[in-house]
């Protein structure tokens, strides 16, 4: 979504959706297509001439909502990428895939977090392959933990919640280190891979880019920093939530540098930005 409203006027756009996703707020910023299986993705590939996908459709389990639905997790995050993949090499359009940080816990080396981190592996091997068979641009970009609008069921849609009502919310110890960027920065991020794809598309190919932050620090102190800039004390219980056993304590230090990009929004500056939006 943050994707369409910040680049719309520089894209044309078209929007893969689900017949039941809700699409009011994109509808007037691009073209939708309302897809009811997986085939129709292949014709809407011959219709279009479509430059390039941008990969970032999938189903993203949290603390709240964990991975129960199995078959969808992997419809969402594997099987609906690779008909893209496909019509994608098909039709000599470059791909661009949002891979996660979740694939490397604690390791330089690939070390999943979770079953959702490892079904994102999965499909950087898959997105491989057809690098392998086709003369397309097939590339990643690896993008940390994300706060800013519509945020709707993650970290600080969670604190807004308990800001207003002051309900009691239980967390680790925060000692974990975290790397958070303003989805801004990361709709940025992307932009500036699209434009290094059509100015140096093998430069681009079958890597890993990893948008990594500029103040990587505690859970705890981010959100310490975020009450210092609401102004209130939440009520959070520290160390009443145990650690997971694959907690990621320390970001991913691999991946390459993009080129012409950084992390230009500042915690404190996107914090006060959330705050006054919702104000």
């Amino acid at each position: 979504m943050n994707f369409i409203l910040r680049l719309h006027d520089k894209y044309d756009i078209t929007a893969l959706a689900r017949t039941s996703s809700d699409i009011s707020k994109i509808e007037s910023y691009c073209k939708i297509y309302r897809y009811e299986n997986l085939d129709s993705i292949s014709q809407l590939f011959q219709k279009e001439r479509f430059d390039g996908v941008v990969h970032l459709a999938s189903m993203v389990p949290s603390t709240m909502q964990p991975a129960t639905d199995i078959e969808r997790l992997v419809n969402t995050n594997i099987i609906l990428g690779i008909m893209l993949l496909k019509a994608a090499a098909k039709h000599q359009a470059f791909f661009i895939n949002t891979s996660t940080c979740g694939s490397y816990c604690n390791s330089l080396s690939y070390r999943p977090a979770s079953l959702y981190a490892a079904t994102k592996k999965a499909f950087e091997d898959i997105v491989r392959y057809y690098s392998l068979v086709s003369q397309a641009v097939f590339t990643n970009l690896l993008i940390y933990n994300i706060y800013g609008p519509n945020d709707t069921k993650y970290l600080f849609s969670l604190l807004q919640k308990i800001s207003q009502t002051n309900e009691e919310l239980p967390m680790s110890d925060g000692s974990q280190i975290v790397d958070y960027s303003h989805v801004f920065d990361i709709v940025d991020g992307f932009d500036c891979l699209i434009e290094l794809i059509q100015k140096d598309p093998e430069f681009c190919k079958d890597k890993i880019f990893s948008l990594k932050g500029k103040e990587r620090q505690t859970l705890k102190e981010v959100v310490m920093l975020y009450e210092k800039v609401l102004g209130k004390k939440l009520n959070i219980k520290w160390g009443a939530r145990p650690l997971r056993e694959l907690e990621i304590m320390t970001p991913w230090e691999g991946g390459e540098t993009l080129p012409n990009w950084e992390q230009k929004i500042t915690l404190r500056e996107g914090f006060k930005m959330m705050v006054e939006e919702k104000q």
